[in-house]
């Protein structure tokens, strides 16, 4: 659902079947849950090879998978335990990303980036007065990658073999956060954040982890059935885009035991759904993204989760 809204979630308060975007919206959880969730998109026959390359990096062995037929290979799968309450919320995250753009047939060149994290977050908030919150999370985060460009010819030298072996970085961080809901008609929302800020043992510049202030607003429209909420967030996600990429808006339409998501960034448009059915929930996402920046290469994925809470 975070990503259905295109990570705009500062200031979403409806329940996203896992831990808010914004630690600040603790206190606003009605009961103790505990969810388990596992989300795949399609592209899932690509899950061993991907995660050789993560494992071993790129070598003969999988060297083929990666110069075939297929021009894009694509994979991601995430699988999260969490548990939630109004006082504090915890969670346990694995997933594996894997995203490959074969170029020139003549020469073929490969943009190659994969990704297995593994992040534990724990998050506390509380109210200091009527509609004004404050939070913070400590997040520790593993991640093991390959993220180069390389010919097929790199393969035959030493030095190439050697840049694309997988590279891994550790960090922890603390990330305070606030949020302030206008008790007046149509609840418009304004949010911060300070992502990242702590510590990385062997950074790598192939994926930075900058401290980055992050600003979001928000909106609940009036409607006449259910509940809507409007989101528009700035923020970064890979913290190497321009101003106008960290712009992200996303809405999420709530009735009953269905909701609705939709978002749009310069990098693409997403939509989805997600239904609960007692203690059981299932969802279905369409996502279509450019790839790869200053190109014409956009993925179409699709993704399918299933939740079950306590």
């Amino acid at each position: 659902m975070v990503k259905g809204l295109a990570y705009a979630c500062l200031t979403v308060t409806v329940p996203l079947a896992g831990l808010p975007c914004n630690a600040a919206l603790t206190p606003l959880t009605k009961k103790g849950q505990y969810h388990l969730q596992f989300v795949m998109s399609n592209g899932y026959n690509s899950y061993e090879r991907v995660n050789n390359i993560v494992q071993s990096g790129v070598n003969q062995e999988n060297v083929d998978t990666l110069f075939g037929d297929s021009q894009i290979m694509q994979i991601e799968v995430d699988g999260n335990l969490s548990f939630l309450s109004r006082y504090f919320n915890a969670s346990y995250e694995a997933s594996l990303k894997g995203f490959s753009v074969t170029r020139n047939e003549a020469s073929p060149v490969i943009e190659l980036n994969t990704m297995d994290e593994k992040s534990f977050r724990l998050q506390s908030g509380l109210r200091l007065f009527r509609g004004f919150y404050v939070g913070g999370e400590l997040r520790a985060v593993e991640q093991g990658f390959v993220k180069q460009q390389f010919s097929i010819f790199e393969l035959l030298t030493e030095t190439g073999n050697e840049k694309l072996k997988p590279k891994k970085q550790q960090g922890f961080f603390v990330e305070p956060s606030m949020i302030w809901i206008y008790d007046v008609p149509w609840k418009p929302k304004w949010a911060v954040k300070v992502a990242n800020l702590g510590v990385i043992s062997d950074p790598h510049d192939e994926v930075p982890m900058p401290v980055e202030p992050q600003v979001g607003v928000g909106i609940t429209p009036p409607v006449g059935a259910g509940k809507l909420e409007l989101a528009l967030d700035y923020r970064s996600l890979s913290y190497e885009e321009g101003f106008s990429e960290k712009i992200h808006f996303g809405g999420i339409y709530s009735y009953g035991a269905m909701s609705l998501v939709a978002g749009v960034d310069q990098f693409g448009v997403s939509a989805g759904a997600l239904s609960v059915y007692e203690n059981f929930n299932a969802g279905i996402l369409y996502s279509a993204t450019v790839f790869l920046k200053e190109s014409d290469f956009y993925t179409q994925t699709v993704y399918l989760q299933v939740s079950w809470q306590i």
